[in-house]
């Protein structure tokens, strides 16, 4: 269960650094910190309210059950 949850969040991931580099961001080490990088750059209100919100929920969602059967 737990390997089924680590692949969906690499999925998330590498989905969330495609689109990235779509718009010109390029991805550094930790999904987490790119996902700050755009939600801070002033520059990309569409890339932010199109996307990034509902991934990074989806993904906080994933790593949240990636802890718990980790328990």
């Amino acid at each position: 269960m737990r390997n089924q949850f680590i692949g969906r969040r690499t999925r998330f991931a590498n989905s969330i650094r495609g689109y990235a580099a779509e718009y010109g961001f390029a991805a550094p080490k930790g999904l987490s910190r790119l996902l700050i990088d755009i939600q801070a750059d002033a520059k990309s209100p569409t890339l932010q309210s199109s996307w990034v919100d509902a991934l990074a929920a989806e993904l906080a969602h994933v790593e949240d059950q990636i802890a718990k059967v980790g328990k």
